[in-house]
């Protein structure tokens, strides 16, 4: 990193406080797919999420992600029993077509201010989920960026194929088509929050919801994703968030401006409501 995008994170750094270094309440997960008509390789991906060196047999190279990868605090595989280089490998060769899709990627953020057994035990229970479900093997890598940025999350590489017994049969279809694509991915969507709400209300915290803050019935503009704080859009994002933080107090503000005032009519509305029917009475 160059001094002075260090210089400029580390200044956005100082203006965040523990509330936004710890915060439980976020919801976040989004799915990509890898293939190669983007020039991409499974095993490559595989050794950036684990941090491991993995020899791509296809390339005939060794993908060495090693020393530039941190922040990495656990990795497992479930639905597979070999290595993950074998895995990854095996999922290049099952696919034969020069534009072939062959990883799909689920990414989750996990609650702040936990330990790391927790964030394990959260991703490990939804990956299983998406093993049973989708019949799938995933290799799940939990990260924490680098530079002491607190930002846990993980990254759950997932076969497009199903995988039984170590071999690879027929590609999951349900997640690529059209008609059942978007409920596949809602449904995943859903079980996540639901994970993830079983635990915060176990904690006593606050639960979160997978829906947009429109489905929500919230008349709040969303906040754009801030990215890791050594970004180089960070600092931009930020700002942007900011102003909408802003903005959002003050509408508020004024909500309860007005309120206050029509309350104050209200009252002084009823007041003199009472002083006419005292004299009303006093006529009589």
């Amino acid at each position: 990193m160059s001094p002075r995008l260090r210089k400029s994170a580390l200044r956005y750094n100082r203006v965040f406080s523990g509330e936004h270094r710890h915060n439980s309440r976020y919801y976040h997960l989004s799915v990509k797919t890898y293939g190669r008509a983007r020039g991409q390789s499974a095993v490559a991906t595989s050794s950036y999420r684990s941090g491991e060196r993995l020899f791509d047999i296809r390339s005939g190279t060794w993908k060495d992600c090693r020393n530039g990868r941190g922040g990495i605090l656990a990795k497992f595989i479930l639905g597979w029993t070999g290595s993950r280089e074998g895995l990854w490998n095996a999922a290049e060769f099952a696919e034969t077509r020069w534009n072939s899709r062959f990883a799909r990627e689920v990414e989750i953020a996990l609650p702040g201010g936990r330990s790391l057994e927790e964030w394990k035990a959260l991703a490990e229970e939804f990956a299983k989920w998406y093993v049973d479900r989708f019949r799938s093997a995933v290799d799940v890598a939990i990260h924490e960026s680098a530079q002491g940025c607190v930002n846990p999350h993980a990254h759950i590489l997932t076969t497009v194929r199903v995988v039984r017994d170590g071999r690879f049969l027929e590609k999951i279809r349900e997640l690529d088509a059209r008609n059942t694509g978007p409920k596949a991915i809602r449904e995943t969507r859903t079980q996540w929050a639901l994970v993830l709400n079983t635990f915060l209300e176990r904690c006593g915290l606050e639960k979160v919801s997978e829906k947009s803050l429109k489905a929500q019935g919230i008349k709040r503009q969303p906040t754009i994703h801030e990215g890791p704080r050594f970004s180089i859009n960070y600092a931009l994002n930020h700002e942007k968030n900011e102003r909408i933080r802003q903005e959002e107090a003050r509408r508020a503000a004024e909500k309860a401006k007005e309120a206050e005032r029509q309350q104050k009519l209200r009252i002084r509305q009823e007041e003199l409501e009472r002083d006419a029917d005292r004299e009303t009475d006093m006529e009589r």
